[in-house]
């Protein structure tokens, strides 16, 4: 027999014993077709997911005063949903119970730091949620290290109550600022060289 003949044979016998298998068993192929949909329906969903991660950005004119910042010469950047509070704690969702939204500001156009607005993820006072924080960042201190990674007490030098993150070793010469001041908590990052000036300004983010 020819080897076209051998070949068109043995392809009918083939297509048999597949059209017995389906009449047989269809859950074998519509599971496999399930699992295309299933997989394309996913596969969507992640590009979705990607979608809002790209796009979901906090708005600084939701969270500050700009108009009142921009007078005195103060923009903010650069806005995002931080992952961690400082560079020190990260923030898990299922177990914290805030999080926060930075920005870069400059002063006058010269790039000075950062800000971040602590917002809770249930309702609670700001002196609750100015505690929460302080207890975060206490609880990712190693007691070997507490002689370079420090907290302050509770101070009253800035806005209604504030702490400062001390940090001798990695950041020696970078301010970590947490301060209240009526419904508002925020955190800032800045070079130590920049204290006083910053200071001046800290007022207006709390408008």
């Amino acid at each position: 027999m020819p080897r076209f003949a051998l070949a068109l044979a043995l392809l009918g016998i083939a297509g048999f014993f597949v059209s017995a298998e389906v009449l047989l068993h269809p859950e074998i192929f519509d599971s496999a077709q399930q699992f295309q949909d299933d997989k394309k329906v996913s596969d969507e969903s992640s590009d979705d997911a990607k979608k809002d991660v790209k796009e979901d950005v906090p708005d600084a004119k939701n969270l500050f005063a700009l108009s009142k910042l921009r007078e005195s010469g103060v923009t903010l950047t650069q806005g995002r949903y931080s992952l961690a509070l400082f560079q020190h704690a990260p923030i898990i969702s299922t177990r914290d119970s805030f999080y926060l939204a930075t920005f870069a500001f400059q002063i006058d156009g010269k790039p000075i730091g950062t800000v971040s607005r602590v917002l809770p993820t249930y309702d609670v006072s700001a002196g609750r949620l100015l505690s929460l924080v302080r207890q975060k960042l206490q609880s990712i201190i190693p007691h070997s290290q507490k002689n370079q990674l420090f907290l302050s007490e509770a101070l009253k030098t800035i806005g209604e109550a504030n702490f400062y993150l001390n940090d001798r070793v990695s950041f020696p010469k970078t301010i970590f600022l947490v301060t209240r001041s009526k419904t508002k908590v925020l955190a800032f990052q800045y070079p130590t060289e920049y204290h006083e000036l910053v200071k001046n300004y800290i007022p207006l983010f709390f408008e």
